[in-house]
């Protein structure tokens, strides 16, 4: 049986995405490592591709893998306009390593 991703995580995401349709991310949440990923242009970048999607109706909980001493998670974020994946990569401290949309 295939690990379900935790639904407890759920609101720290819809944080993140929250922050991100402004530009902005509480980088408390992130690895140094994605914190310097997430300069300045691609927080606008981030910004301006979730502002197309309309707004945020509900995620949900996808599989969840262990990779390399990381926690691999995936989950579903259903906005007005369309429906993307969230790839994340989560470290032992749950700071996110990666979060990634994906088309």
């Amino acid at each position: 049986k295939r690990a379900v991703a935790p639904r407890s995580d759920l609101p720290r995401i819809r944080a993140v995405l929250d922050g991100s349709r402004r530009g902005k991310i509480d980088r408390a949440l992130f690895t140094g490592h994605c914190n310097d990923y997430f300069t300045e242009s691609v927080l606008n970048d981030y910004r301006d591709s979730l502002k197309e999607l309309g707004k945020l109706r509900s995620i949900t909980s996808g599989r969840e893998i262990p990779r390399g001493g990381m926690t691999y998670r995936s989950y579903r974020a259903r906005f007005s306009k369309k429906i993307v994946t969230l790839s994340i990569y989560v470290m032992p401290d749950n700071k996110y390593e990666q979060f990634m949309l994906l088309d």
